[in-house]
């Protein structure tokens, strides 16, 4: 009924209880005593800490699958030889997914109980990706950490987020409550079109583009062009394609469906009709056309 409370320490009866009011409180003000005009001075309290939660909430929540994004997984032998590898996973050195997950704990998500994270062979298309995740839902029901029949919410990062779609494309939502994807390019990237046809990254971290070097550099086989190796090796790139028009020849845009090499899977995900909502952003705008 639009009320705060105060406990103190572990006494789970209130000390104050506000009165019901519509306009929600934002704010509490704790602080050091004060003297006032008359001469009288407040108590004074040492605080150990504030902690404001809802009361008498019991909602279930879905657990949490977490999809890191493309070149965030590693499996060493597997890069280098060229070679699949069951056991990926997401090496300490990449921080970027420390603070979501610490995040989501502080929150009360316990990590390999209901907070799971799916390190995946980033190299593969987004539909054998698809198939990897379902199989790795399928395990976590053999383990018991998942119930038949139970909803989780996807959250993926960058290329992490199309792979949860391409699950839901391919496998329904039955088992999904929600996707959340975080920096997905949903529409391709034109950022692609520099690594799928000149081996390049633009505006990416150093391990992404030291990723791509070494795929290249420990498959390439005799007689094949570098550009070769890694479509090869990594035809994930591909999905990641823009799926509008991008490349401006001569002062004229080539449409994408006159281009040799495109995105395929990406307009098949696309289809249907998609609830979308923008929970954030930079306010900045990526590379939507190149010449």
């Amino acid at each position: 009924d639009n009320h705060y409370e105060v406990y103190l320490d572990d006494n789970y009866v209130p000390i104050f209880i506000s009165a019901p009011s519509d306009i929600l409180p934002v704010g509490l003000w704790a602080g050091n005593p004060s003297i006032q005009g008359s001469g009288w001075e407040w108590s004074s309290i040492e605080i150990d800490y504030i902690r404001v939660e809802p009361i008498d909430v019991e909602e279930e929540r879905d657990k949490i699958i977490l999809l890191p994004g493309m070149f965030a997984s590693w499996n060493y032998p597997a890069i280098l030889n060229g070679q699949p590898g069951e056991s990926w996973k997401v090496p300490e050195w990449i921080k970027t997914y420390n603070n979501v997950i610490a995040s989501l704990e502080n929150e009360g998500y316990i990590l390999n109980e209901d907070l799971f994270v799916f390190p995946y062979d980033w190299r593969k298309k987004l539909f054998d990706l698809s198939d990897d995740l379902n199989d790795y839902m399928n395990d976590l029901k053999t383990q018991g950490k998942l119930e038949d029949g139970e909803q989780v919410d996807l959250v993926g990062h960058s290329f992490g987020g199309l792979v949860a779609r391409a699950y839901e494309s391919e496998y329904g939502d039955s088992l999904i409550d929600q996707i959340v994807a975080i920096g997905s390019p949903n529409l391709g990237a034109t950022q692609a079109y520099g690594a799928w046809e000149g081996l390049q990254t633009w505006n990416a971290p150093w391990w992404q583009s030291q990723m791509i070097q070494l795929l290249v550099r420990f498959n390439q086989d005799l007689g094949e062009l570098p550009i070769e190796t890694l479509r090869r090796m990594s035809p994930s790139i591909q999905d990641v394609l823009p799926t509008y028009n991008f490349l401006n020849k001569n002062g004229t845009n080539v449409p994408i469906n006159e281009m040799n090499q495109r995105n395929t899977n990406l307009p098949d995900i696309n289809e249907g009709d998609y609830e979308v909502e923008v929970i954030a952003g930079k306010g900045e705008e990526t590379i939507d056309q190149l010449n």
